[in-house]
Order: C-alpha cells, then structure tokens, then sequence
C-alpha cells in the first residue's frame, strides 16, 4: 500500500495541474474541457484533473493550430472516416515528432493531420533547413518523398513548440525535473 501511494506521489509530482496546463497551453479551463468531452486529449484525474509534459505539448500544439483552424475543423480532423487520427498516440511518441501538418488534402479540401517523424534523429539545422524548406513552398507539402496534399496547411516544428514551452515554464518557475518527455 506504502508503495502504491509513493509511485502515486511520484507521478503526480510529474504532472501539472489544471491552473499549470492553463498557462502554458494557452487554452482556458473551459476549453481544456471541451478537448476532453470531444476526446482530443484526456488527462488523469487522480482525484485532480492532471496533465503530462507530453499533453502540455500536444495542448500548445493544438492552441497554435486554433489561432487559424476551428475547434470543429480540428475534431473533424482527427475523427475523419478516411483517416482518423490518433490523438493520444500522438502524445506518446511526440518526443519522436518532428513536424505536424494540419491543413486541406486534396481537391475535395479534406481536413487531415500529418505527422512527420525524426526517424533519422537529424540535428538542429537539419531540422531547421525542412522547415525552412516546407514554409518556402506552402502549396504542396511533401513528408519522406510522398505528396501529401495540396491546398491551404498549417506546418509547426514540435522542437520549437517544446522549447517555446520550456521558456515559458521557467518563466512560471516550473521545476525542471517535470520538463521531460515520457
């Protein structure tokens, strides 16, 4: 029991609180509960409504996706019939994530969320040179060589996105220990 309650401890020590995940989300309570009811993110509630650093993250992701998309378009996106996306485990593996794509596919401008993986763990200016590259040409975008779609994307480097959010949790004096991905 003793240990049950320490691992409890422990992990709750990692997690943020909802008035955290608020700050450096961007998203208001209320919106933190729409994501939920739509099943686009789901925190812990042990007995307080909790948030991983890989949610904080996917949240800041999602909130700089709404200053141009609606919150209908991103849950259409991600519960398309032709391709229905994942969103938790996006979550898992964002630390292996390099860009997310969200945007109009094809002519009929299906909504859709693209992920590109850092399969080859590319350094920095790697990272930088395609994303450079990918805002150069915003009408086609291409991941691994295969095209994709055409129309109106929205491109966000998740390694920007975490080290926005690492500046902004220092400025919030977050304890560095729980600024890791899971």
């Amino acid at each position: 029991m003793k240990r049950e309650q320490r691992l409890a401890r422990l992990e709750k020590s990692r997690m943020f609180s909802q008035k955290e995940t608020v700050e450096l989300s961007g998203f208001t309570r209320k919106q933190l509960q729409k994501l939920e009811q739509l099943e686009i993110i789901k925190p812990r509630k042990i007995p307080a409504v909790l948030y991983s650093w890989n949610q904080i993250i996917f949240l800041r992701i999602l909130y700089h996706f709404r200053k141009i998309w609606s919150l209908q378009q991103i849950d259409k996106a991600f519960k398309s019939s032709e391709n229905p996306v994942n969103a938790e485990a996006i979550v898992e593996d964002i630390g292996n994530v390099l860009n997310i794509y969200f945007g109009e596919k094809g002519a009929l401008g299906n909504l859709g969320i693209y992920i590109q993986f850092n399969k080859y763990n590319m350094s920095e200016i790697q990272s930088r040179a395609i994303y450079k590259m990918i805002l150069e040409f915003p009408d086609i975008v291409i991941d691994d060589g295969v095209e994709i779609g055409q129309g109106k994307f929205t491109v966000l480097n998740v390694p920007k996105v975490i080290e926005e959010l690492k500046v902004m949790a220092e400025s919030l004096e977050v304890e560095e220990s729980k600024l890791k991905i899971v």
